[in-house]
């Protein structure tokens, strides 16, 4: 693929990445470095920050990211007002319309292979067929998707843009069978013009492929950690311990996953067989979300009280702090 010409386009979010792009880009504001094939490139977005703010920090962080993930209460949230509606417009779809036109630039008055991701481009593929109808558009999802009652949380508008723009794509792939069906769901209750077809979806005469594309496991990288000292010495620690039975939980810290009732599960088991308290240990190295999102820090919160519970009624043989459970919630949550 190297002969290939492919541009990377994307966003320059910090001073570093603004100061990189001024510095080293050419003419056309393409970068081209030793570390990339000939002609291969890469291209910087650069919206103001308080764009980037309203993008991110409003709508895709705190909003999609719940929604996509069923993560809402909709008794409760989202409350979608003035300040949610502006940042859909002047940051959301501002950023995506940036995108959009340096992919654009890319192709001049051509057309091209694009290949975009995930919940923070959805009206990417809307916007590059406007400008290069004949372009093919691939665009991917590592989120799942909801299913039409929770989609409907969002505003009627809102909803009519994303999946006008995503049905405009050539190939939708999602993370399982369960989102294509949930897609294909919330896409019928929305329009009358759709029909489906073997793998796909019809929408005014345009044809989306749906497929399946799990997210890819890194292999490499892990047998890599492997080797650092950090991991031997913590292997090492745990080999030395005369501990049974280990349970462990690598995940992200996320408040749709299972987290603290996994935590309170180990402390049932405990309370019904006091006996384990010194045989079993429960580890968990977690990945924190934004610390600006309040969700996120109820949920930190959350998870330490749960661990300390464990710590204060087994306190003779403190099974928590033996197991490094407390030192995996420090080092991950601070």
């Amino acid at each position: 693929m190297a002969d290939i010409p492919i541009t990377w386009v994307s966003a320059a979010v910090s001073a570093a990445d603004r100061k990189a792009s001024e510095a080293v880009a050419n003419g056309d504001r393409s970068i081209f470095g030793n570390a990339l094939p000939e002609f291969w490139s890469v291209r910087f977005v650069s919206p103001p920050r308080r764009v980037h703010h309203k993008f991110y920090n409003v709508i895709c962080n705190p909003l999609l990211w719940f929604l996509l993930h069923r993560s809402w209460s909709p008794t409760f949230t989202p409350n979608i007002g003035d300040k949610e509606h502006d940042a859909w417009n002047r940051g959301y779809c501002a950023v995506n319309e940036a995108f959009a036109k340096e992919i654009s630039a890319v192709a001049g008055d051509g057309s091209l292979t694009l290949v975009s991701r995930d919940y923070q481009l959805m009206l990417v593929p809307g916007f590059v067929r406007d400008e290069l109808p004949d372009s093919v558009i691939h665009h991917s999802f590592e989120t799942p998707w909801p299913c039409p009652s929770e989609f409907e949380l969002l505003p009627a508008t809102w909803r009519a843009e994303l999946l006008e723009s995503l049905m405009s794509a050539d190939v939708l792939s999602f993370p399982s069978v369960v989102e294509i069906k949930a897609f294909i769901a919330c896409a019928q209750a929305h329009t009358s013009e759709l029909d489906t077809v073997r793998d796909g979806l019809v929408y005014r005469g345009h044809i989306t492929h749906l497929s399946v594309s799990a997210p890819p496991v890194r292999a490499k990288q892990f047998k890599t950690l492997v080797e650092f000292p950090t991991t031997q010495r913590f292997v090492e620690g745990l080999t030395d311990s005369e501990t049974r039975h280990t349970f462990v939980t690598v995940d992200r810290a996320e408040p749709h996953k299972n987290i603290v009732r996994s935590i309170n599960a180990f402390g049932v088991l405990l309370k019904q067989q006091p006996e384990l308290a010194s045989k079993v240990r429960f580890l968990l190295f977690l990945t924190p979300g934004p610390a600006h999102v309040s969700a996120y820090k109820r949920l930190s919160d959350e998870i330490r009280r749960s661990a300390r519970r464990i710590n204060q009624n087994f306190s003779d043989s403190n099974p928590v702090m033996s197991m490094k459970i407390a030192i995996s919630i420090g080092r991950l949550l601070h």
